[in-house]
């Protein structure tokens, strides 16, 4: 039994389990709120003094997708695109977005897609398609959002971009010297990062250090 206690503490704290609920951190309210199973403990709360209207949220997207194509088949992957997602693939560090899904251009011929809800009767062309390939990255990535009035201010902080005079909605910089991420402008005010899940916690405690949020 304190075995299993032992374990469920832990996952309540660790926020990026793939089948964890998730966590959040309020940076200028001086605290840190995690969700955990009904019968555990929340996690403690840990003072911040800091002068920043910020938040940093956990968010877990279920379906993340990667599709790529070449030079000489992007046409017709555009066309596949179309009609499969009803969604027109965007230009080099730009996002199209519908209701319930993203694409965001990445990298050059490269997109990531994500979805709130499972797409694989939608997606199943692609595996076989030769104009281009889908890969299921769901678990690869995990999501960060960064909100609030300076949430710029602080991304610019701690990276290498200029975020009031940044032109694309979708690019990938270096945080901190050490983690590579993609960010996701949504508007003014939120951010998603985008981050290879085996450095998340890292990052994570990173992002949320009292020392760097002085």
């Amino acid at each position: 039994m304190a075995n299993t206690q032992s374990t469920n503490t832990q996952a309540a704290n660790t926020p990026f389990l793939l089948d964890n609920a998730g966590t959040s951190a309020i940076i200028g309210s001086a605290k840190t709120i995690s969700s955990a199973p009904a019968n555990e403990p929340a996690a403690p709360e840990v003072n911040r003094e800091v002068n920043r209207d910020v938040s940093l949220e956990v968010i877990h997207y279920p379906h993340i997708y990667q599709l790529a194509t070449w030079p000489q088949t992007y046409q017709t992957f555009l066309s596949d695109v179309e009609t499969q997602l009803n969604l027109t693939l965007p230009a080099f560090g730009q996002r199209q977005a519908d209701t319930d899904k993203r694409l965001l251009a990445h990298l050059p011929n490269k997109w990531l897609l994500i979805s709130d809800t499972p797409l694989g009767e939608q997606l199943a062309m692609f595996c076989d398609n030769v104009n281009g390939t889908m890969l299921d990255q769901s678990a690869a990535y995990a999501v960060i959002a960064v909100r609030g009035e300076k949430a710029g201010d602080f991304l610019q902080q701690i990276s290498f971009v200029d975020y009031h005079r940044q032109q694309h909605s979708v690019f990938i910089t270096q945080m901190m010297a050490n983690y590579t991420v993609l960010v996701e402008q949504l508007n003014a005010t939120t951010y998603l990062l985008y981050i290879t899940r085996s450095l998340a916690q890292s990052f994570w405690d990173a992002l949320t250090d009292k020392t760097l949020l002085s």
